[in-house]
């Protein structure tokens, strides 16, 4: 006789995910997340966990850009005169 998967609560996947219980729902919903459901409550397979994370891989060359450290002080120099300009300060 086959033995059945063991089946994770969705606030089980929540954590295994490191998301909370409201978006691994939303994933469920939307079918981005392959589950269970039992009644009204949502089951997920430890293959079905994998698989998911597996979809969610991005190619290092595919990511996006980390900007340099100089890069980042020019963008925090103009987003802070944008802030001044629209607060009413000169």
């Amino acid at each position: 006789m086959e033995r059945t998967p063991k089946l994770y609560s969705a606030e089980e996947a929540a954590e295994m995910l490191g998301l909370k219980r409201r978006k691994v729902w939303n994933l469920a919903a939307s079918g981005r997340l392959e589950h269970h459901r039992i009644d009204r409550q949502l089951r997920f397979t430890l293959a079905q966990i994998e698989a998911f994370l597996a979809s969610t891989v991005v190619p290092a060359d595919q990511g996006r850009k980390v900007p340099e450290p100089s890069d980042l002080r020019s963008m925090r120099a103009a987003a802070g005169s944008r802030r001044r300009r629209g607060s009413g300060q000169p």
